[in-house]
């Protein structure tokens, strides 16, 4: 009976008991208990769905009601305090998985700590940045272990989501994969992404500070040509312009000509034809004397050899590329008088070597951050020094994105009524505006998380929070 809601169903049903149970009874039955498990009640579809099977053991939806209990027996069978975590822990990737995993477990740590019901259990796991490896645990997790959630993977994230949703267990992905949620109402990302960085900056810089013509110098590499794209549409829809567009190359160091390029100053020198002799008739050698004498006469020697000046038809210049790269071209955009116009940054700006090498060429330049150890609100705060008292050293963005990902997870599966993993899917999809470390979080219809960044505005030698 498809496009009945659960209130006209539970109007059939009442009816139905009243009368002798036949054929469209069991259809109703059946609806009912899919209505209950999308709703997470897979204790009451059960209810519904031994109804049925008991009452009509002949009815043509018998079958397919058996098979559903079978399943929601499996879903209700998993450990709700037992979660699992899959990393890159070995190899190339360590370093990563690690930052991660530590601001994991010191969630897992706080939680247990402050909880009065039982604690949670962590199961580590080891995808060495290999996808085969990261499936097989993944299996391990969910029909051995029984955990409720997954918190991972970072590199082998396809692979891992398809597993996942035909598994059915929520996972948390900490990737930047483009459209990795789409792959299932069972994968969840909270990472920061290209997409949020650029809708967190492009309205500062139009709605806030009314700026409408900008420039674009990028790196002709997959990271720069994506925010370059992303950067370029965010723009339109706001109202901006694009004046000014231009590559580089990804490890150039010289950057004059994209710089020329968009200033108006980069021009090429005059080549003379070729032609199929090189006779002149007296003719042509008359005209040619003529004309040379000409523009020796009206030539300005004092400006014979000046450059165009430079036009600044920008009001910002968007550059998405490393802090190592901005150190090379910031000094190089002023060189070329491109002056009194806002730098605009991505996350790899975030960099103590931007402030070491090139203050004065980045003043008031803003970018957006995933995380601010400096973020003036109390989660942060308490965070910072948390992770400062157990590690001994200051929380980086991975750190603060581990534990992100685990706190979401330790809110939701606390609430008695989540007991299944279904359940905890649809929890996920309905968080709003959750306060956490890296901002305040919800999900969108994919499961992509929505959320505002921080800004940050370089300031003498130091970064500070645009509020």
């Amino acid at each position: 009976m498809p496009g009945l809601a659960a209130p006209d169903i539970e109007r059939l049903v009442r009816k139905y008991n009243k009368y002798e149970k036949d054929e469209p009874y069991g259809h109703i039955l059946f609806q009912q208990a899919r209505l209950l498990e999308e709703e997470g009640l897979e204790s009451n579809a059960q209810e519904v769905l031994f109804e049925l099977v008991t009452d009509l053991p002949a009815h043509e939806l018998a079958g397919p009601a058996r098979e559903l209990a079978e399943r929601l027996e499996k879903d209700l069978a998993i450990d709700k305090w037992t979660i699992g975590c899959i990393l890159p822990l070995t190899g190339p990737y360590e370093k990563f998985g690690m930052r991660v995993l530590a601001g994991v477990e010191l969630a897992v740590a706080e939680f247990n700590a402050s909880s009065d019901g039982a604690p949670v259990r962590l199961i580590i796991k080891d995808s060495k940045g290999d996808p085969e490896v990261a499936v097989d645990v993944l299996e391990y997790l969910v029909n051995e272990a029984k955990v409720i959630g997954i918190i991972g993977p970072m590199i082998t994230a396809e692979s891992l989501a398809e597993t996942a949703q035909n598994l059915g267990i929520p996972i948390i992905a900490l990737t930047q994969k483009q459209d990795i949620t789409r792959t299932g109402d069972y994968v969840f990302r909270n990472f920061l992404t290209p997409l949020q960085q650029i809708r967190t900056i492009v309205p500062y810089a139009i709605d806030k500070l009314g700026y409408r013509k900008f420039a674009i110098l990028y790196p002709d590499d997959v990271y720069g040509v994506r925010f370059m794209d992303l950067f370029w549409d965010e723009l339109i829809k706001h109202g901006g312009q694009v004046v000014g567009v231009e590559s580089y190359q990804a490890k150039q160091t010289d950057f004059a000509h994209p710089i020329k390029k968009i200033t108006g100053m980069y021009y090429e020198r005059f080549e003379p034809e070729a032609t199929d002799s090189d006779e002149i008739t007296e003719e042509e050698a008359d005209l040619f004397e003529i004309k040379i004498e000409a523009e020796e006469d009206t030539r300005d020697e004092a400006t014979e050899n000046e450059e165009p000046e430079a036009i600044v038809d920008f009001d910002a210049v968007f550059v998405p590329d490393t802090s190592g790269s901005i150190n090379l071209i910031a000094p190089q955009l002023a060189y070329n008088d491109v002056s009194d116009v806002l730098l605009i940054g991505t996350n790899l700006w975030h960099s103590r070597r931007l402030l070491e090498q090139s203050a004065g060429y980045v003043q008031g330049a803003v970018f957006p951050t995933g995380f601010y150890c400096a973020d003036s609100r109390r989660v942060v705060r308490e965070f910072v020094n948390s992770f400062e008292e157990t590690f001994g050293k200051k929380p980086c963005f991975l750190n603060a994105q581990g534990h992100d990902a685990a706190t979401l997870l330790l809110c939701l599966i606390e609430d008695p009524a989540i007991r299944t993993r279904n359940a905890l899917k649809i929890a996920l999809s309905q968080v709003e505006m959750l306060p956490m470390i890296t901002g305040f979080i919800s999900f969108d219809e994919t499961g992509d998380a929505i959320k505002e960044l921080t800004l940050l505005k370089v300031k003498g030698k130091r970064f500070i929070q645009v509020k």
